[in-house]
């Protein structure tokens, strides 16, 4: 027989050896757990930094634009303020458009000439601005560095019909404005987001002074937040703030225009207090009562759900581009109507046939910003779909007389096979038809001098498959994953939003979008769907 202590021995031998197995699996899963909700926010962070990036840019874009339509104005800036109704009305458009501070237009020597508001104080610009203005072209600068709230001016040269300078037309814009801006962006619990320039000045924070005065400019350069984000590229960095000795999670994008540097702040509280108080609180019981078959649920269900965080943090840029995109539209199509209309009218009156080309050239432009907000507004709201059954077979019929001038200026030959069989299908045709003119004309686009781009439909079971061949540079494996995400694109002069369109419309219609290439040897795009 056993005796009382060899048994209870033995006990605590079997409870030791399935208890440490069980305590080593669950530390495991709490520590996956954490690292997988930590790596997961710096991603989501990462992606609304760069997405609030995107946003300033165009909000700063579009000013200059503006300023730079100024252009021409010889006659008009030898008025006095408040004469000349063209100008005022169009810098009230400005006003109301971007909600910018002030609008102003100087002449040559920086008098004031027109400003807007009109009760608004007449703006002091450095003569150094207007000097680097007259050298550079458009410019950015701060008005008053160092203090609160910070001014900003965009000054961009008025070029005469001789190409000379015959003014300056600029904007103040208050970084108080973008703080109640950044005050709406849900980053945690505690967390805010800030925004320092290219040098280190602090130009948007909850305690802008006290980050000065512990932070001054001239040691901002030796900051390790400052060296990590100041290098170009949206990143995030995990380290004890220098200026309130907290350890907090720094997520940053830059602001092309600018240089600036856009920061979300989220303390390390925010992303542990959860997990933290859920496993003191039950870490005992459920190491004791069911870690065993709770462990190894767990286990299998983070596995399961890591194949799709991928998926659901896509989901959540595309709900970030898509909140975005409604009001960067709106914002845009206001001035930009404003701007076409001017143009119209100045080429109706317009002689002089070089200048007609000129004008020609920027009404085309402004029509490509046009179809980009369409587009843009596309991914925000779609538009409501007529479903017909039509014929796949006649359709690509159809795009090919769109597509073959291009094709033909480009010296690229359009192979289009096409089967008998009507293949048809139930959807939008129009929709369709723009969907598969996005896919034909990025492989022109792509495609060298003097090659084909083959245009095949077939069907293949229950399917009507559309296939469309390139035999241009390629795609690289590692950016193959980003295809078809938000304002990526591997052309110089794309969107990034030619393909998301296309494929919502593939999958509106039950269809399916599959994209295959191989750096160097041309890229495949196959559309099938549902024969009706």
């Amino acid at each position: 027989m056993f005796s009382f202590n060899n048994t209870t021995r033995q006990a605590s031998v079997i409870v030791a050896m399935l208890l440490i197995p069980c305590l080593a699996l669950a530390y495991f899963i709490f520590y996956e757990n954490i690292r997988t909700k930590i790596e997961d926010e710096k991603k989501k962070n990462i992606e609304l930094a760069k997405v609030t990036a995107q946003y300033l840019d165009t909000y700063i874009r579009s000013i200059k634009c503006t300023l730079q339509g100024f252009n021409h104005q010889e006659k008009a800036l030898a008025g006095n303020l408040g004469d000349n109704k063209e100008i005022m009305d169009t810098l009230g458009n400005s006003k109301r458009s971007y909600d910018a501070e002030s609008y102003f237009i100087l002449n040559r020597q920086g008098q004031e000439v027109a400003v807007f508001p009109q009760s608004t104080a007449a703006v002091k610009v450095p003569g150094e601005f207007l000097q680097k203005a007259a050298v550079q072209g458009t410019i950015i600068e701060l008005l008053n560095r160092g203090k609160d709230p910070v001014k900003v001016v965009i000054i961009s040269p008025i070029l005469g019909q001789q190409k000379r300078i015959s003014g300056f037309a600029g904007a103040v814009i208050s970084m108080e404005k973008v703080a109640r801006d950044f005050a709406n962006i849900k980053v945690s619990n505690n967390g805010y987001v800030i925004m320092i320039d290219r040098i280190g000045q602090v130009l948007v924070h909850p305690n802008s002074s006290l980050l000065r005065k512990r932070i001054p400019v001239e040691k901002m350069k030796h900051d390790p937040i400052f060296q990590d984000s100041s290098r170009g590229i949206p990143g995030a960095i995990e380290i004890v703030a220098p200026y309130d000795g907290k350890k907090k999670l720094f997520s940053y994008a830059p602001v092309r225009e600018t240089g600036w540097i856009v920061l979300l702040v989220e303390p390390e509280t925010d992303l542990q207090v959860l997990v933290t108080t859920n496993l003191t609180r039950n870490s005992i019981v459920f190491l004791l009562a069911i870690i065993s078959v709770f462990s190894l649920y767990q286990y299998l269900k983070l596995v399961l759900q890591r194949a799709s965080q991928e998926a659901d943090l896509r989901a959540e840029k595309l709900a970030l581009v898509a909140q975005l995109a409604a009001g960067m539209a709106h914002e845009i199509r206001n001035p930009l109507t404003s701007l076409k209309g001017f143009l119209q009218m100045s080429t109706v009156s317009e002689t002089n046939q070089r200048k007609k080309e000129h004008q020609a050239i920027m009404l085309s432009e402004i029509d490509r910003i046009e179809e980009i907000i369409t587009k843009t507004l596309l991914l925000a709201k779609p538009q409501k779909q007529k479903v017909v059954k039509f014929s796949l077979s006649s359709l690509v019929q159809q795009i090919v007389p769109i597509l073959s001038p291009e094709a033909t200026r480009r010296n690229i030959e359009l192979n289009v096979k096409i089967v008998t069989e009507a293949l048809t299908v139930s959807g939008d045709p129009n929709h369709t038809k723009q969907a598969l003119i996005n896919i034909v004309k990025n492989a022109v686009e792509a495609s060298p001098d003097g090659e084909t781009v083959t245009i095949e439909a077939f069907g293949r079971g229950s399917e009507a498959i559309i296939q469309v061949t390139d035999k241009g540079s390629g795609i690289a494996a590692e950016v193959m994953g980003k295809v078809g995400t938000p304002f990526f694109t591997t052309k110089t002069t794309g969107t990034g939003l030619g393909l998301m369109v296309t494929n919502r419309v593939v999958e509106s219609m039950g269809g399916k979008l599959e994209i295959s290439s191989k750096l160097g040897q041309g890229t495949t795009a196959v559309i099938s769907f549902p024969l009706a």
